[in-house]
């Protein structure tokens, strides 16, 4: 099987990793530049440099791998592709402006899947003359095992079988999910973020009560600098200790003890 990954960067390499590890597939690595390409392919040579110096792969599995791998642009490469995975940017414009170029180069059979974490896949696949589908995967990509498999709303069930068959074929382990907001796993990971960083703030302002908003000067840091509404200032002890200040002057999560930039907490 020919695969094409369009976008050369460190998802699209670990992605033709994933696939030219594997016997029985070959990779179209592409980019917007052909330099690009070429660029992302002598970075997974060096990476695999790396492991063949420490003896856990061999010269000649590496040069297998790398001949499986053919960088280019996508006119050049894809047309008989038989499957196009897609690592650009994560913009929903640049997505549907790739698949809809890809539209007109590949052939009618291959099948098109996105790599996007959050977008929605039916919107990605509007337009098209064949059924989008997404094919998430995770960094690093070439060792990662889970790949969320994401039907969009004219995704037949077909295409969700296909895809699934070819990530247990390579070795991962496909989830199907529903077209969602972040899916599954960035669904969860996100709120857990958060929580995480509410509950270091409530430690935080519990310790240094003293702490006030950006807009006003805390009584004991006359001369510490005003600050947007996006950070804390510090009481002046902590410049004894620059290193601990500097992980706990920034703090980007929302606030939900906040009420105006001229309160104290």
């Amino acid at each position: 099987m020919k695969v094409g990954v369009i976008g050369a960067g460190t998802m699209g390499q670990g992605i033709a990793k994933a696939f030219a590890q594997c016997e029985g597939y070959t990779v179209a690595l592409c980019d917007i530049k052909q330099e690009w390409a070429e660029n992302g392919k002598a970075k997974i040579a060096k990476g695999y440099e790396r492991l063949v110096a420490k003896g856990k792969l061999t010269q000649e599995k590496v040069d297998a791998i790398l001949a499986a791998i053919t960088p280019g642009l996508k006119e050049d490469l894809c047309a008989d592709c038989d499957l196009i995975v897609e690592a650009a940017f994560e913009d929903m414009k640049v997505k549907q402006t790739t698949f809809g170029e890809l539209d007109k180069i590949c052939k009618p059979e291959c099948i098109f899947a996105s790599n996007t974490s959050s977008l929605s896949i039916t919107e990605i696949g509007k337009g098209l003359s064949r059924p989008m589908i997404g094919m998430h995967f995770f960094n690093p990509a070439d060792r990662m095992k889970l790949i969320e498999v994401i039907a969009g709303g004219s995704t037949p069930v077909e295409t969700v079988d296909a895809i699934k068959k070819i990530s247990a074929d390579i070795g991962k382990t496909p989830v199907q999910v529903n077209e969602a907001a972040g899916f599954v796993v960035n669904r969860i990971l996100i709120p857990m973020i958060n929580e995480a960083a509410f509950i270091k703030m409530e430690a935080w302002t519990s310790a240094w009560p003293s702490w006030t908003c950006c807009t006003r000067r805390p009584a004991t840091a006359s001369t510490a600098p005003a600050r947007c509404c996006a950070r804390w200032s510090v009481p002046a002890i902590w410049a004894a200790s620059p290193a601990a200040a500097s992980t706990s002057t920034t703090l980007t999560a929302p606030r939900p003890r906040w009420t105006s930039c001229n309160t104290r907490i």
